[in-house]
């Protein structure tokens, strides 16, 4: 896709005129709304998919309700993670981004020790990319036995 055509927008797999016919009196459709077909490859045109109600004169989103408790229960181990890590990311703080790195499930299989040097190796590979951050001043790294002094 060169985004050079139109996003084209449709519900399912019909045309937004159907629907225009089919929305009058109280008649409500529910559809899903895509925008370039749920797909692009241009951050300016994002594709958008959603099930929404759709009115003369309106288009109602609908809300899927929660998640069942094991899903909720997965689902916010993972949102405390990147949390974390994203709160620690706006001071710079590599100790505090560790406490978020601990919270991964898989993560929390591994041994103090190992985790600690896992973090530090991630750390040492991402490290041009880290200038914002606290590299010499983390607790975490210098007791790392897997972290390059210098």
């Amino acid at each position: 896709m060169s985004g050079e055509r139109p996003p084209t927008v449709g519900v399912g797999w019909e045309h937004p005129r159907r629907i225009h016919g089919s929305r009058f009196g109280e008649r409500r459709l529910i559809a899903c709304v895509a925008g370039d077909e749920g797909r692009t490859d241009r951050p300016d045109r994002p594709g958008v998919e959603t099930n929404a109600v759709v009115r003369e004169h309106e288009v109602q989103p609908v809300a899927a309700g929660g998640f069942p408790r094991p899903v909720r229960s997965l689902l916010r181990g993972h949102v405390d993670t990147i949390e974390t890590v994203v709160e620690a990311s706006r001071t710079g703080d590599l100790d505090a981004a560790f406490e978020g790195f601990l919270l991964d499930q898989q993560v929390r299989t591994l041994s103090p020790d190992d985790d600690r040097d896992l973090f530090a190796e991630l750390v040492a590979a991402e490290g041009p990319y880290l200038d914002d951050w606290d590299v010499d001043g983390s607790t975490v790294l210098a007791e790392a036995s897997t972290y390059p002094a210098e």
